[in-house]
């Protein structure tokens, strides 16, 4: 071996322990300036929770749901999510409905006797700084569980071939919550002509079920509505995350090593976020006005599993290469810079309590490569990177730091998210039902995710992924500042089927 060689190796030993060392003290310098502040919250939040059990007899918001709500709840702008399920049956009955509901959502119980989703009649209520759960004393059933024409949005025009997303647009964006009432609907709209279904030979119904991000999370959605459905053995085997603890109860010496070393691993794989920028560039010109674009792309499930299996990668590495592949298309489509780095928040979920509605999905920061152009590599890259996110001692401890969140009162949180919004992309992942569900005798055909983006929301692009009966659909939003129209949010899930395609050969 010649002088040189040996004077790479030490150079590049020494390279690493430098950059170990910056480590060490990045995390030591956050957790010591940290622990200050979140000990006189965490002590002031437990004296407010105290005092609202006392004086005005209510429970807190839990920690991790307490931060969902940091906006304007009851403005057309909050952060709310609907599950669209079309199925082949005309006409769906809302008696039907409302008695499902009943029975099987607001007056189930759980072993102890206690109702298993009191939230759902319950309204937010602040109370010196922080949210709490008031039951609505006169809960209306009626009011939750609409029909289409009695919402008063406007009735879709079927000649027009964009309708459906319209009807999806209109739902998100035009409507605001009820104050003192419960956060979620149903809505019916029932008649949608076959030329609007997929699969379908004959006229179908639509069911929408509607709520604020505060109440439930992706998995407590899926969970309610298999309730509903009476079908909850059909959501365990396919949406319950595999994410296991290293908390087991007993605590070794090499579980007592991961858990010191996971601050470590996080700062080491987080720390290059900050190089990244915090929004981009607006991509086309605005004339002020929020608008929302949105649009779907639906592939077999089977495709991605291929490249899974071709590249021996983890499945939320394959699509945040395919979404990081699409954008840089489009951005060279649009003669924009591309940044050597992009931000992306994809939430990691953990196991949740079998009678809560949130799964305490908590978000991972980290930076994807856009300026490299092999799309392999950047896989390949990303890939390296996911494993440590979903660590079993990183992911509990992603977790805790996710609820500490809750801490903090809502004035802070409103603020700092004023301030400080969501990296530029945001990813949400869903499985969904491996089976065909079926509502009464409806078979439901597809189902749709959308969430209605805050104004102050992430300066880029959102997405989000739903698997359900075989098939894979891949939905994006952005406002007009990204995607001009919905003709341009199609032109980017081109390009990123181009870069799914390009994976699979």
């Amino acid at each position: 071996m010649d002088n040189l060689t040996l004077l790479g190796f030490f150079l590049n030993g020494l390279y690493i322990i430098f950059a170990k060392l910056f480590i060490i003290s990045v995390t030591l310098t956050v957790i010591i300036l940290s622990l200050p502040v979140i000990g006189v919250f965490s002590v002031l939040r437990q004296i407010v929770a105290l005092l609202g059990k006392l004086l005005i007899g209510l429970e807190i918001v839990p920690l991790f749901d307490s931060h969902m709500a940091a906006e304007d709840i009851y403005g057309i702008e909050a952060l709310s999510m609907t599950v669209s399920l079309v199925g082949n049956a005309p006409v769906i009955d809302k008696s039907d409905i409302i008695d499902k509901v009943r029975d099987n959502l607001l007056e189930k119980r759980d072993k102890s006797g206690n109702l298993q989703f009191p939230e759902l009649k319950c309204a937010l209520r602040p109370y010196l700084g922080y949210l709490f759960w008031e039951p609505v004393k006169r809960f209306d059933l009626e009011r939750h569980v609409l029909l289409y024409e009695g919402t008063g949005l406007p009735l879709p025009d079927w000649s027009d071939p964009d309708a459906m997303r319209k009807i999806t647009s209109q739902t998100l964006r035009s409507r605001c919550w009820r104050k003192g009432a419960p956060l979620w609907e149903i809505i019916i709209l029932n008649n949608v002509p076959r030329s609007h279904l997929p699969r379908n030979s004959c006229n179908g119904s639509i069911f929408i079920w509607r709520f604020h991000h505060v109440l439930m999370d992706g998995y407590g959605t899926f969970k309610v509505l298999m309730q509903l459905f009476g079908k909850f053995d059909k959501v365990k085997d396919s949406v319950v995350p595999t994410t296991l603890s290293i908390y087991d109860g007993q605590i070794t010496w090499d579980k007592f090593q991961s858990i010191c070393t996971a601050p470590f691993k996080i700062t080491e794989v987080c720390l290059p976020i900050v190089r990244c920028p915090i929004a981009l560039p607006a991509i086309f010109k605005s004339n002020g006005n929020k608008i929302l674009s949105h649009a779907s792309l639906t592939v077999p499930l089977d495709d991605i599993k291929a490249i899974r299996k071709k590249h021996n990668v983890d499945l939320a590495s394959i699509l945040i290469a395919i979404i990081a592949g699409g954008i840089r298309q489009f951005l060279v489509k649009y003669e924009q810079k591309i940044p050597n780095r992009l931000g992306i928040m994809c939430p990691m979920p953990m196991p949740n309590h079998p009678d809560k509605l949130t799964n305490y999905v908590c978000g991972g920061v980290f930076p994807i490569p856009l300026r490299e152009q092999n799309n392999v590599k950047r896989l390949k890259e990303i890939s390296a990177i996911n494993p440590v996110l979903r660590d079993k001692s990183v992911v509990p401890l992603t977790h805790f730091v996710g609820k500490l969140a809750g801490v903090f009162p809502q004035f802070l949180w409103i603020a700092y998210k004023t301030m400080f919004p969501l990296p530029p992309l945001y990813f949400s992942n869903l499985v969904g039902p491996a089976k065909p569900l079926v509502l009464d005798e409806m078979i439901i055909l597809d189902i749709k995710v959308g969430i209605n983006l805050p104004m102050n929301g992430p300066r880029g692009f959102c997405f989000a992924f739903l698997t359900y009966d075989g098939l894979a659909t891949l939905a994006v939003s952005a406002y007009n500042e990204y995607l001009e129209s919905n003709e341009h949010a199609d032109e980017l899930l081109k390009y990123c089927r181009e870069e799914m395609t390009d994976l699979g050969l």
